[in-house]
This record gives structure tokens, C-alpha cells and sequence, in this order.
């Protein structure tokens, strides 16, 4: 297992660049991809060590020199934990075409009128101005999980319900929030989630590549997480998922937070 988390060593800019040149040109050595940078070459060194300790590159002896490979397999997990979005994406860009078609179909008399009220009314632009500054706030932030579930539609909800329930009864400590728009369960850092998709419902683990599944439940090909996809409550199988939610909070009690 690789020593530092992908998402943490993709989450400085120059190390992301360097993996996109690594992609686009194919192996280099450390004196190529330092050329292309404005930081030194000892910078560069040590961004390259801690994508080598995320498996995200590896070095390959090739002459004096040390060749930078990309191992972008190694990015499947931050791909999957990025799908869990993509139904909150489709309802946002739906939300963005209706949006769009109607403006379009508006009136240009309309649009001419507001022009002239603006020009006319300094109060006016001085409140849209202000507007545009206020920072912008989540739509999900404070909410809880029973807001979630509420706004679910069956079997989904009642799905939610059940594993909602069984995680805090197995693991009592834990605390629930609303974090990436999903329902996510806390102890010593996050160890599960779940996630209602329009068939089904997700629920996953941060250190799920090291669960004991002895019933072949869990997929996904990251380096740490695994899911699995429940579309009944017949699904649920509570003695299988009691071990499992016991394992994550004791891995994350004995390694720490895994999003770290």
C-alpha cells in the first residue's frame, strides 16, 4: 500500500502538472520535467518523491538517469470517488438548460428594460454589486441526514434509513454529517458513506481495499476505497455489514483519518 494518500499528493497544483506532462509527453527524467517548471530542481525532486510514495509515478533506471513513469491506473480511485457526484452533476447541468433556454426565449424589450432601470437607479447597481460579493454557501451545509433521506424517493430512502441506522448502532461514537453532498460517517476521520443514486444506493468505505469480504460484496479498483450498490433493503445484510463498519472504525482508530 502506497504511504501517501493519492488525493493528498494530487492536491498541490505542481505535482498535478507534473502528471499531466508526464502524460502528454511520456517518460522524463527529473532534469526534463525541471525544465518546464519555474521551481528548482530540488523542488521538483521532492513533489516527484511524494507522487512515487502515492504510486502515482515510478522511477525506472535508464543510463546515469532516473526515468519518471506515470502510473495512471493508480488515479482509478480518485475516478471513482468522483462518480459518486455525477447524478448531482446531471440534476445541476438539467437545472443550468432550463435556465439557459428560458433566457434565451425572453423578450429583448425585457432585456432593454432592465438596462434602463440600472442606468437610471445608482441603489440598483449598488445592491447588485454587492450581491456579486456576497460569498456563496452551500446549499446542503448544516443539513443532517434525515433532511437527506427526506428528499429521497423509495426504495432509496428507506434504504438510507435502514444503513443509516445500523452504522450508528455499530458504531456509536460516530457522528453523521452532509459532506459532498452525501451522507458521511465519522470516527477518527470518515470510514463510510453512503449515496442514493436514481437505482440504487452506494454505500462505500475510505479503507474498504482492506475490509475482510469474504462474500465478494465490495468493488472498485482505487487503492483504498470500495462500494458496493444496494437496490432493496433486501440487500442489506446486517451481520456481514456489522463486521464491516467494525473494521473501518478500527482501521481508522489504529492508521488515523484516511483522507489525510
Amino acid at each position: 500500500m502506497s504511504e501517501t494518500d493519492v488525493f493528498s499528493a494530487i492536491a498541490h497544483p505542481t505535482r498535478r502538472r507534473i502528471l499531466r506532462c508526464l502524460a502528454d509527453r511520456g517518460p522524463a527524467s527529473l532534469t526534463q520535467l525541471a525544465d518546464g517548471f519555474d521551481e528548482s530542481r530540488q523542488a521538483i525532486r521532492k513533489h516527484v518523491r511524494v507522487l512515487t510514495e502515492a504510486e502515482l509515478v515510478q522511477l525506472q533506471r535508464c543510463g546515469r538517469e532516473q526515468q519518471c513513469v506515470l502510473r495512471a491506473q493508480q488515479l482509478a480511485e480518485v475516478s471513482q470517488w468522483v462518480s459518486l457526484f455525477e447524478d448531482h452533476w446531471d440534476e445541476k447541468l438539467s437545472k443550468l438548460k432550463a435556465f439557459v433556454e428560458q433566457t434565451s426565449r425572453a423578450k429583448p424589450e425585457r432585456e432593454g428594460s432592465m438596462a434602463k432601470k440600472k442606468s437610471t437607479n445608482p441603489s440598483t447597481a449598488s445592491s447588485s454589486a454587492a450581491k456579486k460579493k456576497t460569498p456563496k454557501v452551500s446549499a446542503v451545509k448544516g443539513k443532517t441526514v434525515a433532511w437527506y433521506i427526506g428528499t429521497l424517493k423509495e426504495p432509496q430512502a428507506e434504504i438510507v434509513r435502514e444503513l443509516d441506522a445500523l452504522i450508528l448502532a455499530t458504531a456509536p461514537k460516530a457522528t453523521s454529517s452532509i459532506k459532498w453532498a452525501q451522507p458521511v460517517y465519522e470516527l477518527d476521520g470518515p470510514f463510510c458513506f453512503l449515496k442514493a443514486a436514481k437505482k440504487h444506493v452506494t454505500f462505500g468505505f475510505w479503507r474498504g481495499v482492506d475490509l475482510r469480504d469474504d462474500a465478494g460484496l465490495l468493488e472498485g479498483t482505487g487503492i483504498k476505497m470500495r462500494h458496493m450498490k444496494l437496490t432493496s433493503t433486501s440487500d442489506i445484510q446486517k451481520a456481514v455489514f456489522k463486521k464491516m463498519i467494525k473494521q473501518a472504525v478500527q482501521f481508522n482508530k489504529e492508521l488515523g483519518d484516511p483522507s489525510r
